[in-house]
């Protein structure tokens, strides 16, 4: 297995092979921090990413003025969760203690296919109780049996 040129990542990091290695799972074991050493990170800059963030924002906030009825489609899956993070920031004032205070100007919506964990449903049911949002279901079979 080839390693990074740089001997001192060579405990974090490790280049995969071309082909399929046969000495997997790697012989030397990993570090037992999931912490990140601050010399991997020193160097990160975290301008765009802040102007990926301002610009989701801005396209939710263009999205909600150019629509009579918008809805943020909610699975509760990581996705979700992170959009709907940035629907906080666009539409909610953050407090003094951190949590963002205020209702979101559209509701959540979950197209529920009937194949979920139970444990997603009770996540998503528990986080928008937390924020005090309004939730609209809809159920797939309900509306195959519509026809719509």
């Amino acid at each position: 297995m080839k390693r990074h040129d740089d001997p001192s990542l060579c405990d974090f990091v490790a280049v995969l092979p071309d082909e399929a290695a046969a000495d997997w799972p790697l012989e030397r074991e990993r570090p037992r921090s999931r912490a990140v050493p601050e010399r991997l990170t020193a160097h990160l800059d975290q301008s765009h990413l802040d102007w990926l963030e301002e610009e989701a924002i801005f396209i939710l906030r263009e999205t909600v003025a150019a629509f009579e009825r918008p809805a943020l489609l909610f699975s509760g899956g990581k996705d979700s969760c992170v959009v709907l993070r940035l629907a906080e920031k666009a539409f909610k004032t953050k407090g003094a203690d951190g949590h963002y205070k205020g209702r979101l100007p559209f509701p959540l919506l979950h197209v529920d296919t009937g194949h979920n964990f139970p444990e997603v449903i009770e996540f998503r049911d528990r986080r928008i109780a937390e924020m005090g949002e309004r939730l609209v279901v809809g159920h797939l079979e309900d509306s195959i049996r519509r026809g719509t």
